[in-house]
């Protein structure tokens, strides 16, 4: 998004198309609106290529520049991989358009800049390869230059020019999360970098107002906290000062974080739990206001700018609360698949069907596509749903739930070298998830019989680290090969492209479901989506043998692949070998030498919290029987609300001593006498066995 001269507002996004073609397309769409955003324009297509078109970045001043990274153009893109383009228009009518990085490297993530009272000034980097930070101006856009040397893995990177004609880029080394700053003082000729001090750092975002460079970045400082921290340089990056945490503790699911600045006001917004939150200060960075929240309910992606005495705001919001087949909305048979892998998991009808996990709890989430185009159901499979199972993924977590199994993979999207447990999104998310105490089983897919056998055909999230990928096997115990006849795929094949052993663990690949298309029915299925659903329902099993390994999916984990047929001899077609439900329920020598961790409390959210929200959640770990104690005190000490053994019974549904595992309740935000608490900072503590811990929680009102 961006304002120009004549205070018009021009937002882009990117959104997949439909087409009738099993071929990935995604365009850059455009409004605008000429009246402060309360009225917009016609919905246009921008880059209208056949390829993927996404991650649009656009500056405008008189004249509007967008930039975005796009695949197989047939006009400016001849050599078919992804390249940068440009869009340059004046008065709504294109008057140049250009490939910014027309070679054989794969260029990803622009970022662009256009100095202020230089309307033809712009300066612009992106990512090639991965690992390479890349500059280029408008003075020349064909002389390009390499900012950063190769050193492996970077962040998309993010530019700014300050009033000296400095040129400022910062972008993260991955997974070390260094931050490195680069400056150039001779208008790009020549670029010198250092690092900023920080620690676990993700996606900087720079903002640039006269002198000032302003800071922002994604930081963990745990596996269960996400956090965005500021910091400012007032010498043109010689020295950064004034660090603080402007959002308080998150999620450690925290999303985009986006920036602006016009004069001494600079804005900042991010999404956390589908909730998007803004913060502003208007003395460049020294103090910060309160924080606003947008809580309209799945909410993501958050883009802000200031222009004048404005702050513009756009995000999108996808989603909803309803995980039914919606016949107006959804394919014929959209709801299919998902049906058949519950039955696998939770099914129970006596004499027929005996699923592994019939009593479990079980949440749902719905973000696949199936749609009717052209009057044929048709599967989406568009780069989209890689975001929406991130964000199922996400709620998920939130809820509380020990297992998540997912049948499906995104092999299309990433080629086998980039099959590594860190590239695809999907698998830093399932690995994020296993950091939080979530077991993320996943099929390993059912490749085609013409993939290669050269190296592994897995699909990603499988190729995540420390979850659990499932392979499937035939009835007489053997694996699912390419050359088995009756079949028209194989179950897919190891290593992880980084070379560790998968999948884990294997089942059977015929497995007895409901037939979705009758209440009461029944046939066979075949492929590793079965398989996955059989082994989740055994994790499921393990758990309620052993409560006190709830949120401690490594040991479900290696419980599965340590009683497994093959444990002592592993391959990469059949993992660990064949579950053992009985020998892994039986796992007792792992219980024995777990160690002893104290209950705790877990996250506190949203916090802040506005008093108009009405509630906050509170989250706690118990890790042993015990009767938990939560008092809520302000920091002067003042006991401000407590939940004695009773209420807690009636709230968590259950009888004490409460069972190890992850709980939650709500609280209203009002005192022991029902009366709204005021502004401030307050203390949560929870006393449970043999110890105490404690969070503070702001409430503004």
């Amino acid at each position: 998004m961006t304002v120009d001269a004549s205070d018009t507002i021009h937002a882009f996004w990117e959104g997949d198309t439909i087409r009738f073609t099993d071929a990935s397309a995604r365009d850059i769409w455009y409004s605008r609106s000429s009246d402060g955003g309360v009225t917009w324009g016609t919905v246009g297509n921008i880059s209208t290529s056949a390829g993927l078109s996404r991650r649009p970045s656009v500056v405008a001043s008189d004249t509007v520049y967008l930039f975005w990274e796009d695949g197989l153009d047939t006009l400016l893109n001849l050599d078919g991989d992804q390249d940068i383009f440009m869009v340059k228009w004046f008065n709504n009518s294109v008057i140049d358009r250009r490939n910014i990085s027309s070679d054989l490297t794969w260029s990803t993530w622009p970022s662009a800049f256009i100095v202020p009272g230089f309307p033809d000034r712009i300066h612009l980097t992106w990512v090639d390869n991965d690992s390479t930070i890349m500059y280029a101006n408008s003075s020349n856009w064909s002389n390009t230059s390499n900012v950063s040397g190769t050193t492996g893995r970077v962040s998309p990177a993010s530019i700014g020019v300050d009033d000296s004609g400095y040129i400022h880029i910062v972008w993260s080394t991955e997974p070390d999360g260094e931050l490195i700053h680069a400056r150039s003082t001779d208008g790009g000729s020549n670029f010198s970098s250092n690092t900023v001090p920080s620690s676990g750092s993700e996606d900087p975002v720079l903002v640039v107002s006269d002198s000032i460079l302003h800071l922002f970045f994604s930081d963990f400082p745990s596996a269960a906290v996400g956090q965005v921290v500021y910091m400012r340089s007032t010498d043109h990056g010689a020295n950064w000062t004034g660090t603080s945490v402007i959002s308080g503790d998150l999620s450690p699911f925290l999303g985009r974080v986006s920036a602006s600045a016009s004069g001494s006001r600079v804005v900042c917004a991010w999404e956390n739990n589908r909730v998007i939150y803004v913060r502003r200060s208007t003395d460049d960075g020294q103090t910060w206001g309160v924080t606003d929240s947008f809580d309209l309910s799945f909410s993501y992606d958050p883009v802000v700018y200031s222009s004048g005495p404005w702050d513009y705001l756009t995000f999108k919001r996808r989603g909803d609360d309803n995980t039914d087949w919606e016949p107006g909305q959804d394919g014929d048979r959209q709801h299919w698949h998902g049906t058949e892998m519950l039955s696998i998991m939770a099914g129970f009808k006596p004499t027929q069907l005996f699923g592994p996990a019939f009593r479990a709890n079980f949440f749902l989430a719905k973000t696949e596509k199936y749609v009717n185009i052209k009057g044929y159901p048709h599967f989406y499979e568009k780069p989209c749903e890689e975001d929406t199972w991130i964000e199922g993924l996400e709620w998920l977590e939130a809820q509380g739930v020990d297992i998540v199994s997912s049948s499906l993979g995104y092999p299309d999207l990433y080629e086998y070298y980039k099959r590594d447990g860190k590239t695809a999104l999907v698998s830093q998310a399932a690995y994020k998830a296993y950091k939080l105490g979530v077991l993320v089983v996943s099929a390993v897919g059912n490749a085609a019989k013409d993939d290669t056998l050269e190296a592994g055909s897995l699909y990603p999230p499988s190729d995540a680290d420390s979850i659990v990928s499932v392979g499937g096997v035939l009835p007489d115990r053997r694996w699912l090969g390419p050359y088995e006849e009756g079949y028209s795929f194989y179950s897919s094949k190891g290593p992880s492209a980084d070379g560790r052993r998968k999948p884990e663990v294997v089942a059977p690949i015929e497995v007895y479901m409901v037939n979705p298309a009758y209440s009461d029915s029944f046939w066979y299925g075949v492929g590793t989506s079965g398989a996955t659903a059989l082994v989740a329902g055994v994790a499921g099993l393990l758990i309620e043998a052993h409560p006190s390994w709830r949120g401690s999916p490594e040991k479900l984990r290696d419980c599965l692949m340590n009683t497994a047929t093959m444990h002592s001899s592993p391959n990469d077609t059949m993992g660990w070998g064949i579950v053992d439900a009985y020998k892994a329920i039986n796992c007792e020598a792992i219980e024995e030498t777990e160690p002893f961790r104290p209950d705790s409390l877990g996250r506190t959210f949203p916090n802040p919290v506005r008093g108009d929200r009405g509630y906050v959640t509170i989250t706690f770990h118990i890790r042993n029987q015990s009767i938990p104690r939560i008092r809520i005190y302000t920091m002067s000490g003042e006991l401000v609300k407590k939940w004695e053994r009773e209420e807690l019974e009636q709230l968590l549904n259950v009888s004490f001593p409460i069972l190890p595992g992850r709980w939650k309740i709500r609280w209203n935000l009002k005192n022991e006498a029902g009366n709204e608490v005021a502004s401030g900072i307050y203390l949560v503590t929870l006393q449970g066995f043999a110890t105490t811990s404690a969070r503070k929680l702001a409430i503004v009102r």
